[in-house]
């Protein structure tokens, strides 16, 4: 599996939220050197989930571009997702749990999605056991 960070937060506007970020360089050699691709990963309670993508060369950055280390993800999720209060989210450590529970909101996004028309209970769960999560994460 590739290195990636996941965030949680509670936004003001938005509500709990998770964000998984992970570059990558393609497999394809460009002729000017390496390219890095940022994937992205916003999740909310909102059972929103957005998923993309964004050359490193496209995101403004005081930082050089196209390095072994990459760019400040703040920067990157500034400019990526600029609704989005940065300083809202923690850094989730990459544990089993970390992964099952953003699974599980994966999960309960699908099936509400599924069904949507008959059951629109799937919400308010999703938001429940995102808020229960970032309370333990905080202990």
């Amino acid at each position: 599996m590739q290195e990636h960070w996941n965030y949680f937060g509670a936004d003001e506007n938005l509500g709990p939220v998770a964000v998984s970020i992970r570059r990558e360089k393609p497999e394809e050699i460009k002729e000017n050197g390496p390219q890095y691709n940022y994937r992205i990963i916003f999740r909310t309670s909102e059972l929103m989930t957005l998923r993309g993508s964004v050359l490193e060369d496209a995101i403004p950055s005081t930082a050089k571009h196209c390095t072994a280390r990459g760019l400040p993800l703040k920067e990157v999720l500034e400019y990526v997702v600029p609704e989005l209060n940065i300083h809202c989210l923690r850094l989730a450590f990459n544990t089993p749990k970390v992964t099952e529970q953003l699974m599980k909101l994966d999960e309960q996004g699908v099936s509400a999605e599924l069904q949507n028309e008959t059951n629109c209970l799937k919400l308010s769960d999703y938001c429940h056991e995102l808020q229960n999560y970032l309370l333990a994460l905080s202990d």
